[in-house]
Formats: C-alpha cells, sequence, structure tokens
C-alpha cells in the first residue's frame, strides 16, 4: 500500500474542496466597537462598573474602546455576553434593557468575538441559550432570511460505522442501549472520528477536525477495507466488479480503470464521480498499477476514495447564483445527502441515485418517505432523545456493582428507548408525553432472551433473581410484571423520562442524587436558561457531612454569592429527592421523610413561577408549557442543523413550533418543518476568520 501517496493526494483533495468554500476575503478587525455596543455599555453598564463604582471588581469603560483587539478584553466581553444572556445583569433593581436591545447586543458580540477567534466556545451546543429566547418568539414578525452558513462537516463516527459495514457486508446496526458505535465486527478495524462525549448534543458541524493521529487510523482502515473487498469478501456487487480485475494478468484498459473508477466511487460516494474525479482517479490508478501491479493498484484506488473528503466530510457548499439575501441552495445531490443524514447513517441509496440522474428526484417526497418509514430505522431520531435527555448515559455513572451492575444499567437505558419509540410512533403530544407519561417499559430487553424462556417453560413468570433485578429500580414487585409491555405505573410516582430510573441514574453522583445537577439541566434542556460557568474561585463542594440530608448539605448554597445562580437550579432539581440515586421512588432519607418540595425561581417570561410539592408536580406543570415546547425546538433545531441558532433562524424556528402545534404535538411535523426550511436548504459563503494582532 503506497501510504504517503494517498495521505498527499487526502491533503489535496481537501485542499480542493475547501477551496470550493466561496470564502471572502479577510476582513480588518475593527478596533473600536460600533455606535449602538457603545451606547448599550453606558446605559446599562457603566453605573455599575465605571469609574465611581466598580462592583465585582469589573471595569466597563474599556469596552467603550475595544470590541476585540486584545484577549483581555474579548474576555470581559464574553462575561458580559453571559451576564446579560443569564438575566443576572443589569441587576433586578436596575432598569431592564429592551429586550430586541439585549437580542442585538447578543448577535454584535457574538459575532465580532467568534470572528476573531476568541469566541469559537459560543458555537458549541451548551452556548445556544446565550441567545434570548423572546428573540427568536418575540411577538413581532420578523423579516430575516434564514440560512446556514456553507461548510464541510466531518461525518460522525455513526456514519463511517454505516460506510464501512456496507464495504464489509455486515448489516450495519447502531449499538443497543447507548450512543456509541461499534467496528468490532469489522476484523483490524478500530473507530477513528470519536465524538465529543460527555452531556448534551454530540454532532455539530465546527467542533470536529481531521488530525495526525485521526489520518494514521483512517488509512489504516482503508488498507484493511481494500484487501478485504480484493479478496472476495465484503461487498458483493463492488467484489464482482474489482476482483476479476485484480487478477488480470494484462494491465487494465483504459476503459477497465473507468469502471473500477465508477464502482468505487458509486459505493463508497454514493453517486458517480464527476469528470474532474474520475480524471484525478484513473491518473492516479494508472500510475500505481503501472507501478506496483493491477492489485496494489486497485487497494491504492479504494483507499484514495476512502481518504477523500468527500467521504470523510458531508459538503454542503450550495451551488447557482446568489438570491437577493447572497443564498444559494444545496445542490439535489448535497440536498438528498442532507436529508438522509438527517434521519439515518447511510446515505440515500441507489433508488435515490436513480432519481438524482434522471433529474426527477423530489426533495419533499424524499423525506416524506423516510419519516414514515419505521421509526426504528431513523437511527438519528431515537439518538436525539437520547442525547438530549442524557439517560443514555447511566451505565457511565460509576455505582456499587452489587448494588447496580452495569448490565442492568443498559437494560434501563433500553426500557426508555423503547418508551421513545412507542410515543414516536404515536406522534401525537410527543414532548408532553414523554414528560408526563406514567407508562414504562420493564426489563422489556428480557422478552428476547433464551434464558427467560426456559423460565418460562418452568412455569416462572418473570425474569427476575439475584442478578437481574431491574424490576426494583422501578418499585415494582416481580409477580406485577407482564409481558404485556408497557405497564402502567402508579402515576403518583412516575411521570415521564425524568422519573426513569436511567435518567435519574445518568443525572446523579456515583453513591448519592444531584440535585443541582438536574436543575441545571432542567433549567437549560426545558426553561432555555443559561448558567454561567463556575468561577475558579469558588469552591464548589458541599460539606462531607454523612448524617446529613442532601438538601441540608446544599445550605451552602444559599450563601447570596451564590444564590444568584442556585436559585435557578436548586429548587428545579431538589423535588426529585423522591427518588433514591438508582431511581427508586422513596419516602425517607437517612430515617427522616424525604423533603421533596421545589419551586421554578426567576422564570417570569415562562408563565411558569411558583411551588412546587415534588418532582410530579414539576414535570406536569412543565409538561403544558408552550415556552417548553419552545425551547425543545430549539435543541431539535440545533441537533438537526448541527449548530446554534441565530436571529436570522427566528422564521424557521416559529414555523416549526406552529407546525408541531398544529398536527398536535407531531415530532414528523417539526421534522417536516425543519428539514424543509430555508435555515436547512440555503448556504451563504463562509467568511474567513480576520486575522488577530494578538495571534499572529
Amino acid at each position: 500500500m503506497t501510504a504517503c501517496k494517498i495521505v498527499l493526494l487526502a491533503i489535496a483533495l481537501l485542499v480542493a474542496v475547501e477551496g470550493n468554500g466561496k470564502s471572502e476575503e479577510t476582513a480588518p478587525v475593527e478596533s473600536t466597537p460600533p455606535p449602538f455596543v457603545a451606547s448599550f455599555v453606558r446605559s446599562h453598564c457603566l453605573s455599575c462598573h465605571g469609574s465611581d463604582a466598580q462592583e465585582g471588581d469589573f471595569d466597563a469603560r474599556p469596552l467603550l474602546r475595544d470590541v476585540i483587539r486584545s484577549e483581555e478584553t474579548a474576555s470581559s466581553w464574553r462575561r458580559v455576553l453571559e451576564q446579560v444572556a443569564t438575566g443576572n445583569m443589569p441587576p433586578a433593581e436596575a432598569p431592564r434593557p429592551d429586550l430586541a436591545d439585549v437580542g442585538r447586543i447578543v448577535q454584535v458580540v457574538r459575532g465580532e468575538l467568534r470572528a476573531s477567534r476568541n469566541g469559537r466556545e459560543l458555537g458549541f451546543p451548551d452556548k445556544g441559550n446565550l441567545l434570548p429566547h423572546g428573540v427568536l418568539f418575540g411577538k413581532e414578525p420578523t423579516n430575516l432570511a434564514a440560512a446556514t452558513q456553507a461548510r464541510v462537516w466531518r461525518i460522525s463516527p455513526h456514519q463511517y460505522a454505516a460506510l464501512l459495514s456496507t464495504l464489509n457486508g455486515i448489516r450495519y446496526k447502531p449499538v443497543e442501549a447507548g450512543t456509541g458505535t461499534s467496528l468490532s465486527k469489522i476484523r483490524s478495524l478500530v473507530a477513528p472520528l470519536p465524538l465529543r462525549g460527555g452531556e448534551g448534543l454530540q454532532d455539530y458541524s465546527d467542533l470536529y477536525q481531521v488530525d495526525a493521529a485521526h489520518t494514521d487510523q483512517l488509512l489504516l482502515n482503508a488498507s484493511v477495507v481494500a484487501r478485504h473487498i480484493l479478496s472476495g469478501e465484503g461487498d458483493k456487487r463492488l467484489a464482482q466488479t474489482l476482483v476479476p480485475l485484480s487478477e488480470s494478468k494484462e494491465k487494465l484498459s483504459d476503459k477497465q480503470i473507468v469502471l473500477a473508477v465508477d464502482a468505487v466511487s458509486l459505493t463508497i460516494l454514493d453517486r458517480e464521480p464527476t469528470d474532474v474525479e474520475r480524471t484525478r482517479y484513473s491518473g492516479f490508478f494508472r500510475q500505481s498499477m503501472n507501478r506496483f501491479g493491477n492489485r496494489a493498484g486497485l487497494e491504492d484506488l479504494l483507499a484514495a476514495v476512502l481518504m477523500s473528503p468527500q467521504a470523510v466530510f458531508r459538503v454542503e457548499l450550495g451551488e447557482g447564483s446568489p438570491d437577493e439575501q447572497g443564498r444559494v441552495r444545496l445542490t439535489q445531490h448535497e440536498e438528498a445527502n442532507a436529508i438522509a443524514f438527517a434521519l439515518t447513517d447511510r446515505p440515500p441509496g441507489a433508488q435515490v441515485r436513480k432519481l438524482l440522474q434522471r433529474g426527477r428526484f423530489n426533495s419533499r417526497e424524499y423525506l416524506e418517505q423516510l419519516l414514515t418509514e419505521n421509526t426504528e430505522e431513523n437511527d438519528r431520531v431515537l439518538r436525539f432523545f437520547r442525547e438530549f435527555f442524557g439517560y443514555g448515559g447511566a451505565p457511565e455513572v460509576f455505582k456499587d456493582e452489587e448494588l447496580l451492575p452495569p448490565t442492568m444499567r443498559n437494560y434501563l437505558v433500553s426500557d426508555t428507548d423503547h418508551l421513545v419509540l412507542r410515543i414516536l410512533e404515536r406522534d401525537q403530544d410527543v414532548l408532553k408525553e414523554l414528560l408526563t407519561t406514567n407508562e414504562s417499559f420493564v426489563f422489556v430487553s428480557s422478552l428476547r432472551s433464551n434464558r427467560f424462556r426456559e423460565l418460562q417453560t418452568k412455569g416462572v413468570s418473570h425474569p427476575f433473581d439475584d442478578k437481574y433485578r431491574v424490576n426494583e429500580a422501578y418499585n415494582l414487585a416481580a409477580e406485577d410484571w407482564t409481558v404485556e409491555q408497557p405497564l402502567t405505573l402508579p402515576k403518583e410516582h412516575r411521570a415521564g423520562i425524568l422519573t426513569q430510573p436511567s435518567w435519574l441514574i445518568a443525572h446523579s453522583t456515583n453513591d448519592g442524587n444531584h440535585a443541582i445537577h438536574r436543575g441545571k439541566w432542567i433549567r437549560e434542556r426545558l426553561l432555555g436558561g443559561a448558567i454561567p460557568d463556575t468561577p475558579i474561585t469558588v469552591d464548589a463542594q458541599l460539606p462531607n457531612e454523612p448524617h446529613s440530608t442532601l438538601r441540608e448539605k446544599m445550605r451552602v448554597t444559599r450563601e447570596s454569592y451564590c444564590w444568584q445562580c442556585h436559585q435557578r437550579m436548586d429548587p428545579l432539581g431538589l423535588p426529585f429527592e423522591m427518588f433514591d440515586h438508582w431511581g427508586r421512588q422513596r419516602t425517607e432519607e437517612l430515617g427522616r421523610p424525604v423533603d421533596s418540595a421545589g419551586a421554578i425561581l426567576v422564570a417570569p417570561e415562562t408563565g411558569l413561577e411558583g411551588p412546587v410539592d415534588n418532582a410530579i408536580e414539576l414535570v406536569h406543570r412543565l409538561g403544558r408549557s408552550e415556552h417548553v415546547e419552545q425551547v425543545f425546538v430549539r435543541h431539535a433545531f440545533r441537533y438537526w442543523m448541527g449548530r446554534n441558532e441565530e436571529p436570522h433562524d427566528a422564521p424557521t424556528l416559529q414555523a416549526a413550533w406552529k407546525a408541531y402545534r398544529e398536527h398536535g404535538g407531531s415530532m414528523r411535523a417539526l421534522l417536516r418543518s425543519l428539514l424543509t426550511s430555508d435555515s436547512f436548504v440555503y448556504r451563504t459563503p463562509q467568511k474567513s476568520t480576520p486575522s488577530h494582532p494578538d495571534k499572529d
């Protein structure tokens, strides 16, 4: 295998793709803030952070002179952006800025910071809420034109595994009860394109690059796959074309070379090569074949296409004449790929390829076809709910294995997966049902096990024993379990995914509950709020008091300095004290009655403020809220667009929420709206990052 050539080819192809990004010339950095920004600082910041006072040791005067010139000033602007967007500043007793002005300041400052390389993290999923909700769902209509910047988006490990499964003749199936992707069935292969891991949405277009280590593993995998196919194994159709060519004693003709190039491109790229690609790959193949023989040349060809940017990245540049807003539409092939990868891990396939070749492809018909297929085939839909709720992380939380073995936690995740799929299949009031249903699958994985069928032949009607105690996590007696699933659990004990053992475990510590973390999750994922990062000067530890309840230990968060943020989280998480740290409903803690009272505080724009007695009351209140629905739509937008929402996406978001409500809380209607929106199908040129005086 001529590895050096393939790497050089991959680099050359990547440069070629990036050269088509239609980027603009580098713009000079504006050293002084726009007049509107300076006016905002004078009106809302200087009274507390000016010459007469500098509360919190913060001086806002430099912000009048510089937006992004120095890293120190950029850090100050990031702090302002966070405090304004979270509502912590200006303080409650000070005049509040107009919401439109807040949205404008956030947009301007965030844009300046990201353009100067000082705010890349502002494009990460956990920073999406820094754009105030009212900017996107305000009452006044907006005439902004929605679009996404042209981009080259690295494929996910799921998509990569699906591709290699196809090449190796193995049916692709995502790993059950987890968001990881396994290549273990494909010999000698290692997954080289990891996601960031942790909480929240994973697959964002600007989160990942392909570095030297990734390239090395991609090349090793490409070599293995190429040899595998030319040994007559793997994808049968491709092997039928290539194996006879590799075994030929004669040098291949130009016609045979083109035949090989087209077959490899159709299988790996799911399309015929362009004329430029066909010429380039044919020349590379011919050169390698002349030096090393037919088989080695074919191995190099296979590896070269597998290493190409078109195989490792999703190219979304669009083409054609820009409209009056400077937007171009995705090509039909790009749009077909975008729809396929929005809902599955696989490209469109031969049927769509034929329609594209004949000019008869209809994106709406194709989308409808995918949306009406079996929900279980739409890998990325279920993955969204795993990542949004985070319940798939339950097996990763270390627990006493005698009390809660990892296999048991996998079963709990599978139970929640099945609950999500059932609600999606019915497709009515999806979010409300996810938050409030007292239906639950319990150890549903056992229904497919040989072990349970053997127990049934012995007259045992349930699968539970000392090793498999899944029923205990649901407070369910073994004799009350049935094969008719889902089960209906007591409505005073269970309501939706936030009371599923998988979610409660995923949002717990090794040996206890985590009310702060749970409250933060609700604030960000359901209320659309933002919580500032913990200052490095704060010792974020609860006292080590084994004989105190969690609520008693959390008294330290009520100190004035801490409570400013903790009032937004703690009262939302404490209602879940009605459960222990592996999901069992309880009435006592340390021999004392459990106090599960809480409240929704500091959320005047939601109409949800007020006390709650427990988690059941809390989730039912959230499940009825239009505001919560809108926040859910924002997260769906981020997942399916692969980026955070911007002010110009307001029409897309409002239309998606309207479609969801008008169709009775239909997830399919929401997706139909998002995946046909201007934000999804239009691209604007990717601006080059301006140079920065401190980083040149």
